[in-house]
């Protein structure tokens, strides 16, 4: 059977939001739900203004079966033969709903989480047989967080991967940051949490409260390579 998704906050109905407020899915993507990861994801969620409303979309609580190749998506009705069973189309169907998506997964040998790796290819139905989206695309920033402090190419296989992911899906990928030597929980510091608030707010002015942004004056060192843990590895900002 499917595996549905919707967990909204207590008080609300799945599906409805209170009228003026903005939802931003934020994509935790590690196996480990109470991990580095996930209290990187929690912080960016509280960050947001009063007026928006973080849902966090925990891969970890997720069933999601692998591509098997099969090659049935490149026929009518190119649909998968997987589709009834697990949640990878709720999420492909959250992720293409959303007004804006953050994107936080750890490095695993250099590439996405097995689980994450499954959703994304997953998406070669929509490779195969491209959906354009009825609304703008929604705009996506991704942070890439890893246990190695070094490592030139540390990034490359997990961005790549995303990026054309978020080309089938109709996604706008806008900014990809990579956070260095975060083994443990404890390494997400103040600092830390105050350098990727900055960098959302980067990305989405609107959605992060000013006195939560980089001061006058630093906004461009925060999009520069080197700046403390954070490193932006690709941005079309």
């Amino acid at each position: 059977m499917e595996q549905a998704i919707d967990e909204a906050p207590e008080g609300h109905k799945a599906g409805q939001a209170d009228e003026g407020v903005q939802e931003i899915l934020l994509v935790q993507a590690s196996p480990h739900a109470r991990g580095t990861t996930s209290a990187l994801t929690r912080t960016l969620a509280e960050s947001l203004v009063p007026s928006c409303r973080g849902r966090i979309l925990d891969l970890s609580s997720l069933h999601m079966e692998g591509c098997t190749h099969c090659g049935r998506c490149r026929r009518a009705p190119f649909s998968c033969v997987l589709a009834k069973e697990d949640a990878c189309e709720a999420v492909f169907a959250a992720l293409r709903a959303a007004k804006a998506v953050v994107w936080v997964s750890p490095v695993y040998f250099y590439g996405l989480p097995a689980q994450a790796k499954a959703l994304v290819d997953r998406s070669q139905r929509f490779f195969e047989h491209p959906q354009k989206l009825s609304h703008p695309a929604p705009r996506m920033l991704t942070f890439f967080v890893a246990g190695r402090p070094r490592g030139a190419q540390l990034f490359t296989g997990s961005h790549l991967a995303l990026k054309y992911f978020c080309q089938s899906l109709g996604l706008n990928l806008v900014c990809a940051c990579g956070l260095r030597g975060l083994e443990r929980d404890s390494g997400v510091t103040p600092s830390v949490q105050a350098e990727a608030v900055r960098a959302l707010a980067r990305v989405f002015p609107d959605l992060v409260p000013v006195e939560a942004q980089a001061p006058r004056g630093q906004a461009d060192q925060v999009c520069q390579p080197g700046f403390s843990h954070l490193d932006i590895l690709w941005s079309t900002l």
